[in-house]
């Protein structure tokens, strides 16, 4: 069995040897301090942590090598410290190929020699270094250009290398230039032979070497028997290797051991490896082995050896703590294949302190900037949160601006990660352009997130830059809520920055309105924003913001008032007070009651503060009937089925029983999952215990919906009448309803079926919207024919066009004058001729048909500007790029009063700017500006903005004016 234990330390004299590298004694920080240069700063570079890191038996890092070499005056190196700068490109620099090894020792060597710097100890432990990196030395060149005589050990030097190599014919020359020389063979030369002949003829061959060395009466030690060892791993006879076993088993001491690992590691057969155990079974290994293991281990990873370093690796320290992290820690260094890396994580033996592995080469590799690899291991994480994200949103940001930026965001949204307010406010925005905050929101909003989700991290974004008109602007144009208690007071400090009151208020006005409940939200926001007035002009400011805010029919408390009071009492003017008391006295609302200490109810509590609450009430054995009832109820409006599974068996474990309405919600996150079977259980379930219950109708129409897609279309009609027995009042509120039920009807007699019905019981009305699903199932099924004459049938009984747009393309796509003409007659008759007209040049346009659509443009004498601009708006909001650089190549001679050229380029420029398309954008500036097209200041600073984001070089023109 092995056993580590624990040397106790020894004094060493003049020096100490370890691995056949001999570290002076003298060799200290202060020997080598002065003939290290000094770097631009004046630091010194440290070449005697090289010292401190072989004497301790760590590895040294190439790259310390790398930077100290380029810093070192050879002039003023000692014999010792090149001799031990040479020894640092051997064995002790693990973390490189043998070939990276091999470079560095040569450019060391060559800088000795050119500063005459060489005599024999330098020599041979250059060739000891080449030896160790298994580089082969021409013999004839390096003897002829050493100036000193060469004595026996640098003979022997050179032999090893040459048999290390396999050059078995020149180490004969050699030995035969030595025994001219008058040196003779001892048991090192016969090691190195036998090394030679059992790796290249086989162990039979490197017997003959045991013979000769017999009949010399030199001994066969361990020594020669690891020798013939090395050369049989080396070979690859398997053969060979029992032979060696069964003839001359011996025990392998901690050097000899490391170097049959490292040779067995480099070869193919590292399944041999329990074979050799009878070599090392009763070894003593010392505390020393488990650095040089990691050592020879970390090599072999450089060597695109990593799954027979792990192999190894289990043999000797299965068990210790973080077994095996460092080998894939250095092959994430290394950048080998992310897959092998996860394979050998996965499949290192489980323990207490390497349950992390995944996590923590996650952690390595965002650190590094190992993108490719930290999206590989995302992949293989149990959990993914949005926090994890925040070093790719910087690192690709760096990289490519917003445009980076945007990537992140899109697969994190791919993976199921929402980024949270955090990720949104700190990550996100502040690298995106601002300059145009809705481009923006609708740019990230068409990834997939909210605008509630975008709106206020927005807010907080642009008040921070002081950009209170583009926040206020923002805030009125999307119709969702803002909160949070940093907000508030964002807009107070906004508001004593900018004296924007005007913006300030509409901002305050749409917080005030988003409170669930009623809270003296003005009265804070008024408090805070008088703190901040120092001199008579901030309250003379202060003023005018409180008939902003009395405009806005906003109101606070008397409590608000009278802390409003105390401060103007103690820092304001009489005349002045008295003014600003007057406004205050307008804003007061004697229904409002004083704000206590605010605890949260749980009907307004978020998802995530319900979680939290449950949490909460469990741990202190509180009734939890509401928050789970609550939950589920919410759970279900998101369609999270999972989650509703897992708190209805909570609810139920708990004693508690189901409402009708419950069980309702629990159906509607069945539909909404799209599980038909348990939603159809849920349902009869409640038709047949609570008949008289009432189920929402949308629900049912969605119910209806899921059926439909599954085949089952008689059943959905079936449950449809059973619930419009009575007269429904539905109109628009259940317009999506029933167009994504009409939408999933295939069949035609089925779906006019659904359609007269949903009309004549009341669950919608006809509008373009209902009736075209009607219209699009005959051009799915290519029968444009059929489609035209149900659109002319719609138009003349309901007066509507429903996907005149759609339908027109097709006919245009299918070079059909008279289906066109016809209907481009009975659409003039609902829209007029002007507007018909643009909608025939934006399909043109959108099919490409640049002839016929340059031809109408030459003819028209309809006013089609302002439609044209409208559509040319409409193209840029969808993307729809070709089509308007058609529009615009058809356009560029046609007077301004028929259509606005300078619009359609600002429209191609607003869609390359929203796909972040630098070389499109740039693309286009250039052809404008060949052909000696204006451009607008609009088009310019989008394209500015863009290629600032983006990290793109501005063209110098531009620079001028906008940089």
């Amino acid at each position: 069995m092995l056993k580590l234990f624990r040397y106790t330390p020894v004094l060493c004299s003049r020096s100490s040897l370890m691995n056949n590298f001999r570290i002076p004694g003298f060799f200290s920080a202060r020997n080598l301090s002065v003939n290290i240069d000094y770097d631009d700063k004046g630091s010194r570079l440290n070449l005697s942590e090289l010292t401190e890191l072989i004497s301790e038996k760590k590895h040294v890092p190439a790259k310390l090598i790398t930077n100290i070499l380029g810093r070192i005056n050879f002039e003023k190196l000692t014999v010792e410290e090149s001799s031990f700068l040479l020894q640092c490109c051997g064995e002790f620099t693990a973390d490189t190929t043998k070939k990276e090894r091999d470079k560095i020792s040569k450019m060391i060597f060559k800088g000795l020699q050119k500063c005459d710097k060489l005599n024999t100890d330098i020599y041979q432990t250059y060739i000891n270094v080449c030896t160790d990196n298994r580089v082969p030395i021409n013999t004839k060149e390096l003897l002829n250009d050493v100036k000193c005589k060469p004595d026996q050990q640098l003979y022997k030097c050179l032999l090893e290398n040459l048999c290390q190599n396999g050059n078995i014919e020149e180490a004969y020359n050699l030995l035969e230039l030595m025994k001219n020389e008058g040196f003779f063979a001892d048991e090192d030369i016969f090691n190195s032979l036998a090394l030679a002949h059992a790796a290249k003829l086989g162990l039979e061959s490197a017997e003959t070497i045991l013979l000769t060395m017999k009949t010399a009466h030199v001994q066969i030690t361990n020594n020669t028997k690891a020798s013939v060892l090395q050369g049989i791993l080396r070979r690859g006879n398997k053969e060979d290797l029992d032979k060696f076993l069964e003839k001359y088993a011996f025990q392998l001491n901690e050097n000899q051991l490391l170097t049959v690992l490292k040779e067995l590691g480099l070869s193919q057969n590292i399944s041999w490896l329990p074979e050799i155990r009878i070599l090392y079974d009763t070894l003593t290994l010392s505390r020393e082995f488990p650095n040089q293991l990691r050592n020879v281990c970390l090599h072999l990873v450089h060597m695109d050896r990593s799954l027979n370093a792990m192999t190894i690796l289990e043999n000797f320290m299965l068990g210790t703590e973080n077994f095996g992290f460092f080998i894939l820690e250095e092959m994430l260094h290394c950048n080998q294949k992310i897959d092998e890396i996860i394979f050998l994580a996965q499949h290192i033996p489980s323990s207490e302190s390497n349950g992390y592995i995944i996590e923590n080469l996650t952690g390595i590799a965002l650190k590094h900037q190992y993108t490719d690899a930290a999206w590989k291991l995302f992949e293989n994480l149990s959990e993914l949160r949005p926090h994890y994200f925040w070093p790719l949103l910087l690192t690709y940001q760096q990289q490519n601006g917003e445009l980076g930026v945007i990537q992140v965001v899109k697969k994190m949204l791919d993976k199921k990660i929402r980024p949270n307010h955090e990720t949104l406010e700190y990550y996100v925005l502040p690298f995106c352009n601002l300059n145009d905050p809705h481009l923006l929101v609708d740019k990230i909003h068409k990834l997939g997130l909210t605008f509630k989700e975008l709106l206020c991290p927005a807010l907080i974004v642009l008040l921070q830059k002081g950009e209170t008109k583009l926040a206020a602007a923002l805030c009125d144009s999307y119709k969702v809520s803002i909160s949070g208690g940093k907000l508030l007071n964002l807009i107070s400090s906004s508001w004593h920055s900018s004296g924007d009151a005007e913006s300030i208020a509409i901002i305050l006005q749409r917080y005030c309105e988003s409170s669930r409940v009623e809270k003296d939200l003005v009265g804070d926001f008024l408090i805070m924003s008088l703190e901040h007035c120092a001199n008579t002009k901030d309250f003379a400011n202060f003023n005018d913001l409180l008939k902003v805010i009395n405009e806005k029919k906003l109101k606070m408390t008397t409590s608000s008032a009278d802390v409003l009071c105390k401060v103007l009492d103690k820092n304001c003017e009489e005349h002045m007070s008295q003014q600003i008391r007057t406004d205050i006295d307008l804003l007061l609302d004697f229904r409002l009651k004083p704000e206590e200490q605010f605890i949260t109810h749980p009907r307004d509590m978020t998802l995530e503060e319900l979680e939290c609450h449950l949490i909460e009430l469990e741990e202190k054995n509180m009734q939890t009937r509401g928050v789970l009832r609550k939950l589920i109820g919410d759970h279900a409006k998101s369609g999270n089925d999972e989650r509703v599974k897992q708190l209805l068996d909570r609810f139920l474990a708990a004693g508690y029983s189901e409402t009708p309405g419950m069980k309702c919600m629990v159906m509607y996150s069945f539909v909404k999952g799209g599980h038909l079977q348990p939603a159809l259980k849920v349902y009869n379930e409640l038709k047949e215990n609570d008949p008289t219950f009432s189920v929402d109708i949308f629900k049912i129409l969605d119910l209806a919906t899921l059926l439909v897609k599954n085949g089952r279309f008689s059943q959905a009609f079936e449950i449809l009448q059973q619930h419009s027995k009575s007269k429904i009042f539905g109109g628009l509120l259940l317009q999506r309803n029933c167009l994504e039920l009409l939408k999933a009807c295939e069949n035609e007699q089925e779906q006019a079926k659904m359609f007269n019905f949903l009309i004549e019981k009341g669950f919608c009305k006809v509008t373009n919207v209902i009736l075209g699903p009607l219209v699009r199932i005959h051009l799915k099924d290519g029968n444009l024919q059929k489609a035209v004459s149900v659109y002319i049938s719609f138009v003349e009984k309901y007066r509507f066009t429903p996907i005149k747009m759609e339908i027109i393309k097709e006919i245009v796509r299918s070079s059909d004058e008279n289906l066109l003409q016809r209907v481009l007659d009975v659409t003039i008759k609902i829209h007029g001729k002007t507007s018909t007209q643009a909608v025939l040049i934006i399909a043109l346009a959108e099919e490409g048909r640049e002839k016929i659509l340059r031809k109408i443009l030459t003819l028209n004498k309809l006013p089609v500007k302002n439609e044209l601009n409208k559509w040319s708006e409409r193209l840029a909001k969808e993307g729809k790029v070709e089509a308007l650089n058609t529009l615009a190549s058809c356009c560029e001679r046609l007077p301004k009063e028929i259509i606005d050229i300078t619009l359609i380029y600002e429209c191609i420029m607003k869609v390359h700017s929203t796909n972040n398309d630098c070389q499109s954008a740039l693309k286009l500036y250039n052809s404008l500006m060949e052909n000696e097209i204006p451009t607008s200041k609009n088009l310019e600073e989008q394209l500015c903005n863009l290629l600032r984001h983006n990290k793109c070089d501005i063209p110098e023109k531009l620079k001028i004016n906008y940089c």
